[in-house]
């Protein structure tokens, strides 16, 4: 097998599909640094399943997509592909493509010849193909030979074992353990089984049993029971239906006297109403004339108040009309405003013409002051120019001085940089030689640094781990410490609750019942679950004191009633008679009943079976309504609803059995057990955590003394790289002088001859400057003239234009006032006119309202004329006191009739109540035992006629004699016996399963050892090839050196190394050159390599540190080993290119993407 070809596309700097043929033999690849030749091997790794940043460059998977340029947009994805060819052999043409994608979004797949696939099925394939999931000796990165020099023992081990081919073994013999694990944990599940099983099957047998006694007994009590109701329910219901036609015959009475009391009642209420109807329209005449003359003098009153009102209007009136026509008058009064245009426009016709004079004359100015200043700046410049001249002159001829003084300095100055020069050459050999030193010494001080920082992460790691037990450790201790306050609180409740519970008895003998042996709560033995329900039967039962008779029962309840004490029930256990529990049959959503489900001490069983031997407990309230519906008795759902036989619903729960609930849950007993058990693990977490505390102590210790010393060695690397600094800041200061002395030396002798030129050329500069001086002298005297007469003419223009100026300021002033007095006059007429339009509204609303009221006015005096005859035209008086009396006499006469006729019907309805009471009575007999027959399993209306001869003699002690038996069975399981035959089948299999299961564990194990035993001779038997090509590519890269390879002591012994060149004597690898080094590593690496060929391998600048010569013999190695291998080389060395079979060469476009070519070598001429 071989990889016939690569694919790249989008990964890092290859950013086109680019395709490279590969075929057997060696393919270098070349190329100038930075091109993205190394690109190629991460490509390779990356396909073949490589996640690590380190190995691929690459901090996040987008990382490896290319990221674009100025001038060529980023990837999307990247996407490399290879292709496997030779997989039926050598020269098969089996073929086989495995691609990675990786898009910028995050999501990266995998394909296997097209197929979408895991990155686990990828290395499966690669492991049944070669043996690895990709040899790490195959893909030696830039700069990782010498890697295998630097390893420790043990992970040189792994390469052996990466070589010995055992990997696809180490996975079987994983999947052996991890099948062993299942197999064990599998049997343990089925031994648990069967020990759940166990005492459940026994438990099961024992209810079958019971299950086929209790059919039997109950069988036999259905027999008799029938023959029992039968008689007792044709005597009870003859007697009901004689009840029932007494009641009829009273009822039929007290109707006919009802109906004759609702006449009277009739009477009576139509004569009160007469009387309360004349009382009514006496009142009623007397109220309406009251109402009448109030609303008269109300609208009296009214009246007044709108005249005076209307008074008030008419004078406000009046003054606003003054008002308006002093407004109008004060208008009149002021001046017309044609005058003033007259005068504004005479104003504005002069102030134009003075204006354009104005404007004359500023032109005028101007264009003298254009002359003046001419003449001015023409002149200035001419004597500038003269001054500056002669001072050049002056110049040039003191700097020609200074520059012949200058040569003969130069001289000496030149003898004084040239030795400063030599002093330099000696003093930066020095500082050389002090660099050399100090870097020294700092290697040594890294190594020591390098040794501390690795004791100091061991030590790290252990305080680490300590610290996390610690905190683990505390943390459970702080549980338990809010477990055991919230024990030792339950404990302090459940003691309180036990003294609530108590009920209250009387204070005088100290509270002692005579005779008292217990309060009900502490004889009842409650199942989880079942709490709510048993507190919603008994309600206050719970508290009820247990005594042993009943006189001494009488005595106490008389001393509680006495000290008018809470309502206390007490119950002698001698008067108690027997009640007979109920027996059910298995229902769904039934529980069962109460008594045969709560444990109690077997003396207090009759006295559970009168509370609770009638109250069914069920599930939900749909099954509590339809076992009510039976009336076989109470019922009671496991969240506390009772639902009673006559229909009442109760809910909630009291103040006692709310507390009631927490007793049953918690036993002191068993919270002070909880409590000691809690100290103990505290006691034993503070030991632990003393123990943790100590040795982490002892590790921070150990710890800061590293760091100190470390601290120490820091500080004197620090103080060798400062001396360092300084001497490489002194050499560079000195360079720096060197260069600045040499500069100065040419500088210098240029200085000198340019200095004697620049002198001469300034002497004839400065006789040709004075010429020139003299004659700009001249031409400013000439200009003297022109420039006073320019003068004169500005002085006067400027004269003209302040005169014109002054005037039209005049001017301008006297037209701002007349315009301000204009403007005033405007604001006074507009403010005037505003106020008449103001008061001539306020007037029209005033007009309007003195209407308005004028009319309100006119409306209240009718109002009161009409009010006025109203009054005088009601009637003097109502219903006379002569009809009244008489209407009340009749009132009389009806009540007195209703009294007698309501005698008669109380006698009627005392008969028809005992006729009820006489019915109810065998109504509840016949309920009570049709509610017992129900509850027995019988339907009293279908149950057969009693038999002539009555029922047979001792029928009710036998019935007792069955009861008592099925009581004594207790609950029964009726589906025990179908449960005992599937759990013994069940039983059975597991049993056989746990046998499987063993044999399955000792032939895992023996495969283990076996595999266990061929690995370690397959290592050893690759370990002795790698041994002997190691020991023989190092001789043959060392003619007369050698090397050899030995494993260390231990359960897993590493690999250790050792090689001496010819002529040397090295203890540690470390000693040798960087190209002996290089070729060691090579060594080893083509030992692996030709004990176990990976199908290609790629090399990434391996021969980087190797000479001319040791290229050869590299080249040769590879020569050998490309019979078996493909070998990928990434190289800059000309024998390595010679080497190989096809060559890639690698460039960087401008576009940031990296350009391919390919040349096979066979392929060209030669000469």
């Amino acid at each position: 097998m071989f990889l016939r070809r690569l694919e790249i596309s989008g990964f890092k700097s290859f950013a086109s599909r680019t395709i490279f043929e590969l075929g057997p033999g060696i393919t270098a690849v070349v190329g100038p640094n930075g091109s993205g030749k190394s690109n190629i091997v991460e490509a390779l790794r990356w396909v073949l399943g490589e996640s690590s940043s380190r190995v691929l460059r690459a901090r996040k998977l987008e990382e490896v997509i290319f990221v674009g340029s100025r001038s060529r947009p980023p990837a999307e994805k990247a996407e490399v592909t290879i292709v496997l060819d030779g997989l039926d052999g050598r020269d098969g043409r089996g073929q086989l493509s495995i691609s990675r994608r990786a898009y910028r979004w995050g999501e990266s797949d995998y394909l296997v010849n097209g197929r979408r696939a895991r990155h686990r099925d990828v290395q499966e394939l690669l492991v049944h193909l070669t043996g690895s999931t990709g040899a790490s000796y195959a893909f030696i990165g830039q700069g990782l030979v010498e890697s295998f020099l630097q390893m420790r023992p043990e992970d040189r081990r792994q390469l052996i074992e990466e070589a010995s081919d055992v990997q696809r073994y180490r996975l079987r013999l994983e999947e052996a353990c991890s099948r062993l694990a299942r197999a064990r944990e599998g049997m343990d599940k089925v031994r648990l089984l069967l020990g759940e099983i166990g005492p459940r099957l026994a438990q099961l047998e024992r209810q079958a049993r019971r299950a086929q006694e209790q059919r039997r007994l109950s069988t036999e009590l259905a027999q008799a029971l029938a023959v029992w109701y039968a008689d007792a329910w044709h005597r009870s219901r003859s007697a009901l239906e004689e009840a029932t036609a007494r009641l009829s015959r009273a009822r039929q009475e007290e109707a006919t006297l009802c109906d004759e009391s609702s006449r009277c009642a009739r009477e009576l209420s139509q004569a009160a109403e007469e009387v309360k109807a004349l009382r009514a329209r006496a009142q009623a005449a007397a109220e309406e004339r009251a109402r009448r003359r109030e609303a008269v003098q109300r609208l009296e009153q009214e009246a007044a108040l709108t005249q005076q009102r209307l008074a008030m209007l008419g004078a406000r009136r009046r003054d606003l009309e003054e008002e308006l026509r002093s407004l109008r008058e004060e208008m009149a009064s002021l001046p017309p405003t044609d005058d003033e245009e007259g005068r504004h426009e005479s104003l504005r016709e002069f102030m134009a013409s003075l204006e354009q004079e104005l404007a004359k004359a500023r032109e005028g100015l101007r264009r003298a002051e254009e002359e003046w200043r001419e003449l001015s700046e023409a002149a200035r410049s001419s004597r500038q120019r003269a001054e500056a001249l002669r001072a050049s002159a002056q110049e040039a001829e003191r700097r020609a001085q200074r520059l012949r003084s200058a040569t003969g300095d130069g001289n000496r100055h030149l003898q004084s940089l040239q030795e400063q020069r030599r002093a330099l050459v000696r003093r930066m050999a020095q500082v050389v030689h002090a660099l050399r030193e100090l870097g020294r010494q700092e290697e040594a001080i890294l190594r020591q640094g390098q040794e501390l920082s690795q004791e100091m992460e061991r030590l790290e790691r252990e305080a680490r781990q300590i610290s996390a037990q610690i905190q683990q450790v505390e943390s459970n201790q702080a549980l338990r410490r809010a477990q055991l306050e919230e024990m030792r609180s339950r404990l302090q409740f459940v003691q309180d609750l036990e003294r609530q519970l108590r009920p209250p008895l009387p204070e005088e003998e100290g509270g002692a019942v005579p005779g008292l042996e217990t309060v009900l709560y502490r004889v009842l033995k409650v199942p989880k679950g079942l709490e709510r329900a048993i507190e919603a039967a008994l309600g206050e039962w719970l508290r009820a004191l247990v005594v042993a008779r009943s006189d001494e029962a009488i005595a106490a309840a008389r001393r509680i009633a006495d000290s008018s004490g809470e309502r206390t029930y007490l119950v002698p256990m001698d008067g108690l008679r027997p009640v007979h529990s109920l027996s059910l049959t298995r229902e769904r959503g039934v529980v069962g009943v109460a008594a045969q489900l709560v444990k109690c001490d077997p003396r207090y069983r009759r006295l559970v079976d009168a509370l609770l031997g009638r109250v069914i407990i069920v599930e939900d309230v749909e099954t509590a309504q339809r076992m009510a519906r039976r009336e076989l008795g109470t019922v009671v759902t496991l969240d506390g609803l009772v639902f009673h036989p006559w229909g009442a619903i109760g809910a909630g729960q009291g103040q006692h059995t709310r507390q009631f609930t927490l007793r049953l849950e918690w036993d002191s007993e068993d919270v002070v057990k909880e409590v000691q058990r809690l100290n103990a693990l505290l006691d034993v977490g503070e030991r632990e955590l003393a123990r943790l505390r100590s040795s982490l102590q002892e590790r921070s210790e150990a710890l800061a003394a590293l760091r100190r010393q470390g601290a120490s060695l820091e500080g004197e690397r620090r103080r060798l790289q400062d001396a360092a600094a300084q001497q490489r800041a002194r050499l560079a200061q000195l360079k720096g002088e060197m260069r600045g002395i040499m500069a100065s030396l040419a500088r210098l002798r240029e200085q000198e001859a340019a200095s004697l030129q620049e002198a001469q050329s300034l002497m004839e500069r400065a006789a040709a400057l004075q010429g020139e001086a003299q004659e700009a002298e001249a031409i400013a005297a000439r200009l003297q003239p022109s420039l006073e007469a320019a003068a004169q003419r500005r002085r006067e223009a400027g004269e003209a234009v302040g005169d014109l100026s002054a005037r039209l300021a005049s001017l301008q002033g006297q037209m701002r006032a007349l315009e301000e007095e204009a403007r005033r006059r405007w604001q006074a007429r507009l403010r005037l006119e505003e106020r008449i339009r103001a008061k001539e509204g306020q007037l029209a609303k005033l007009q309007q309202e003195e209407r308005e009221v004028s009319a309100a006015l006119a409306d209240c005096q009718q109002r009161l004329e009409q009010a006025r005859r109203q009054l005088q035209a009601l009637p003097d008086e109502g219903p006379s006191e002569d009809a009244i009396a008489r209407a009340e006499a009749r009132e009389h006469e009806a009540r007195q009739r209703l009294l007698q006729v309501q005698e008669r019907l109380i006698a009627a309805e005392r008969d028809l109540a005992q006729a009820e009471a006489d019915l109810r009575h065998w109504r509840s007999e016949v309920e009570s035992l049709a509610q017992k027959a129900r509850a027995d399993g019988y339907d009293p209306e279908a149950l057969p006629p009693p038999p002539p001869e009555g029922v047979p003699e001792g029928l009710e002690a036998h019935i007792e004699r069955l009861r008592a038996q099925l009581r004594r069975l207790g609950s029964v399981n009726s589906e025990a016996e179908g449960e005992y035959r599937q759990l013994r089948e069940r039983h059975d299999g597991l049993v056989a399963q746990l046998a499987d299961l063993e044999a399955a564990e000792a032939a895992v194990g023996r495969a283990m050892e076996e595999m266990d035993r061929f690995l370690e001779r397959r290592f050893q038997e690759t370990f002795d090839a790698v041994a002997r090509g190691f020991s023989r590519y190092f001789a043959s890269f060392f003619p007369g050196g050698e090397a050899r390879l030995r494993l260390t002591d231990g359960p897993e012994p590493g690999v250790e190394m050792t090689a001496r060149p010819p002529g040397k004597r090295v203890r540690t690898l470390n000693q040798l050159s960087g190209g002996e080094r290089a070729l060691t590593a090579l060594a080893f690496l083509f030992a692996l390599l030709e004990t176990n060929p990976f199908p290609f391998c790629v090399l990434d600048e391996a021969d980087a540190m190797l000479d001319e010569a040791n290229v050869g013999r590299f080249a040769d190695g590879l020569r050998e080993l490309s019979r078996h291998i493909q070998f990928i080389v990434v190289t800059h060395n000309r024998k390595t290119i010679e080497a190989a079979d096809a060559v890639y060469g690698i460039s960087m476009g401008p576009d940031g993407a990296s350009r391919v070519i390919s040349l096979r070598l066979s392929d060209v001429a030669v000469g």
